[in-house]
């Protein structure tokens, strides 16, 4: 081994040695690389100074760093950053290339933007991009969720089959993008994996998971389980996860939970009952239930080796693989044609067997469609109750009210205390508490939550959301309540606009041009729309909600009158008279003025003195070694009260009026221009300020 001491080349001088390339050389030193090279030394003779030359070496300036044309590298290596500039002012402009051949196939621009001809690769195998999160504490492999109460950002799933699951943190992207600076090792951003291959924390709560499965979130925040039909996926199992053993780490009561690999593929998809139906039925009439059946296939396969397996030649005969020239006689009594008829008829009876089940399960399935309920599990917002109508808002289940009707997914089937769980019917027939607020239900009603009584159903009579239809007549039994059996159908009711209850019966009024004569002996109740094309003329009107008016709404709720969008105006018509309010212990004229038999009470009290003519208020400057000031204002009236102080003065002021004492204009004010003589008994010695107010 060589030792040697690095010189800078304005430190070389005649008789020292420098290492060169030889290709026959016998020594051997290995460079800072680590790499094996082949050199040898030679004394320098001489050294003189050349003029400027193109050359092909890397030579960097107040360094001993050299690399190329054959040229052995001295020291050369770059401790620190490496920067190219341009100070081209066009984006697209070349900044650095690589050249094959004369042809460049890595290029950089001046804006960054990359190219090449080849193929990239890296080790990792996922593409992902940079996410705010309220969650620093995520980790890699959990899964995330759309947070939908802050914009751009994302969050740890939480709830079961969350329909906002959208990615999964990643682990080692081979490409992440929005990597923006200020993202970049800040714990409020995730790099969230949006394709590729990722390993993702899975629980076995909805089963265990097989290669194939669609996996969405489950109820342990930020692991994924094997998804149900309908459910929201963000990806697929490449492997198998089994039932951790009994007693490790790994297991939490009955739930196991572990790390599998996963291909990101996002879907949010729901099936109907139908569909499922219709796609069931379709693959047992094809016999294509492929999973089943090919792992029966491979089991029985298993059992047989190459000497009991049959095949064909050329002329239709029987043969075995393992003797290609030994004919097989089908009614032979022998053990290798035993064998393989054993096996096969052993698969075929599986076969059988296996299809015997499927088909009795679909023949369930449609004996009991029409009565199915289908559910679906909650995280609960509140404590709720059996047979109760829930809304969704947005991450939980919540009792149901007028203000979230819109919102209605189902009726509670039943409540998980322990997990704080609820599930929820969406389809078949439930029973439900039902007011009478807007009539007694009736056999065939639509049935949405009562306005007067959260969870509770009424029959709906206006637009919305209904939960479905009454199977039977509500019994009420004197009370204002009652239980009814319903069909559950959850679908936007669009209300009636033309069926005219009386009591318990309808009046179909449709198509009906003309009533010259309608005549009510009792009480009525319109049910739906009222739509009046024309003049409405009402004796008295009552209404026990808000009254609308174009954009202005006279409410109920906290008896306001509001006009959206726009200024509320009062006697706005030309020769409208004044206002009044408490028997006129208050008035507004049509002038302006405001009159009050009580006191005005007010934090703060500001007078207009932008018109300094007709001002009731202001301030005048009294100038150094002046004594008085005359200020012109037609608010004067022989019954008014003039105040005046002084400000950062000793100088005692007091006032006269000039003149102002002419006609009045009928409100006692006069309309020829007055004067206010503000004045002291000696000139003052600075500019002082005089504060004047006229009370009328």
């Amino acid at each position: 081994m060589f030792k040697s001491k690095w010189k800078k080349v304005g430190e070389i001088k005649v008789g020292d040695k420098i290492a060169v390339v030889r290709p026959s050389a016998d020594i051997e030193k290995t460079d800072l690389l680590g790499v094996s090279s082949k050199v040898d030394f030679e004394e320098i003779v001489s050294i003189k100074k050349v003029g400027r030359e193109k050359v092909w070496d890397i030579e960097v300036e107040g360094t001993h760093n050299f690399v190329g044309n054959g040229i052995l590298a001295h020291n050369t290596y770059i401790n620190g950053k490496l920067t190219a500039n341009s100070d081209s002012i066009d984006a697209d402009a070349l900044l650095f290339s690589v050249q094959n051949t004369g042809t460049n196939v890595f290029n950089v621009d001046a804006e960054g933007d990359y190219s090449y001809a080849g193929t990239g690769s890296s080790i990792a195998a996922d593409y992902a991009e940079y996410f705010l999160t309220k969650d620093t504490d995520l980790q890699a492999g959990e899964a995330v969720c759309i947070d939908i109460l802050n914009p751009n950002s994302v969050s740890r799933c939480r709830g079961i089959a969350d329909p906002n699951i959208m990615g999964i943190v990643s682990t080692k992207p081979a490409l992440v993008g929005n990597a923006k600076p200020e993202f970049i090792g800040n714990k409020n951003y995730v790099v969230i994996a949006m394709l590729g291959q990722i390993p993702a924390k899975v629980s076995n709560e909805n089963g265990e998971i097989r290669i194939g499965d669609s996996l969405t979130a489950s109820s342990t925040p930020g692991y994924v389980m094997k998804a149900n039909a309908g459910d929201s996926t963000v990806g697929v199992a490449l492997e198998n996860m089994r039932v951790a053993p009994e007693g490790t780490d790994s297991t939490s009561g009955n739930i196991g939970t572990g790390t599998v690999q996963v291909m990101i593929s996002r879907r949010n998809k729901s099936l109907t009952v139908e569909a499922v139906e219709e796609k069931v039925t379709e693959r047992i009439a094809n016999m294509q239930i492929e999973d089943e059946v090919s792992r029966l296939v491979a089991s029985a396969v298993s059992a047989l080796t190459p000497q009991n397996t049959l095949t064909l030649d050329e002329n239709g005969n029987v043969i075995l693989a393992s003797d290609p020239n030994q004919i097989i006689d089908i009614l032979a009594n022998n053990a290798e044609l035993r064998g393989i008829t054993d096996s096969l008829l052993t698969l075929q009876s599986d076969y059988e067997s296996l299809k015997a089940s499927l088909n009795s399960k679909v023949s369930d399935i449609k004996s009991s469609i029409a009565g199915s309920v289908f559910e679906k599990e909650y995280i609960a917002g509140e404590r709720l109750s059996s047979r109760s109508i829930v809304s969704f808002d947005g991450k939980k289940a919540i009792t149901a009210t007028s203000a979230s009707r819109d919102n209605i997914i189902g009726v509670v089937s039943s409540v998980d205390v322990d997990l704080e769980t609820v599930t929820v019917s969406a389809r078949g027939r439930v029973f439900v508490t039902v007011t009478n607020e807007n009539g007694e239900v009736k056999k065939g009603d639509p049935i949405t939550v009562s306005t007067s009584q959260g969870g509770l159903g009424s029959k709906a009579i206006t637009e919305g959301m209904m939960v479905g239809y009454a199977l039977s007549d509500a019994e009420y039994s004197g009370s204002d309540q009652s239980e009814v059996e319903i069909a559950i159908s959850l679908a936007w009711y669009q209300g009636s606009g033309s069926n005219l209850a009386f009591d318990s019966s309808v009046l179909d009024l449709s198509g009906v041009s003309e009533l010259a004569s309608l005549k009510v002996e009792k009480d009525s109740v319109l049910y739906g729309n009222l739509n009046v094309i024309g003049d409405s003329r009402f004796t008295n009107l009552s209404t026990t909600g808000n009254l609308n008016v174009g954009l202005m709404a006279l409410s109920s709720d906290d008896n306001s009158i509001n006009v959206a969008g726009d200024v509320l105006k009062l006697q706005n018509e030309y020769g409208a008279g004044n206002i009044e309010a408490f028997g006129g212990k208050i008035v507004i004229t049509n002038t302006g003025d405001i009159k009050v038999l009580g006191e005005i009470t007010a934090s703060k009290y500001n007078v207009d003195i932008s018109d300094v003519a007709g001002a009731s208020a202001g301030k005048a400057l009294v100038v150094a070694g002046q004594k008085e000031i005359t200020v012109e204002t037609n608010a004067l009236t022989l019954d008014s009260l003039i105040f005046v102080t002084v400000e950062d003065s000793t100088s005692s002021f007091t006032y006269e009026v000039l003149h102002g004492d002419g006609a009045g204009d009928g409100a006692g004010a006069t309309s020829e221009k007055v004067a206010i003589r503000i004045y002291t008994e000696t000139p003052v010695e600075k500019d002082t300020t005089v504060n004047w107010w006229i009370v009328n």
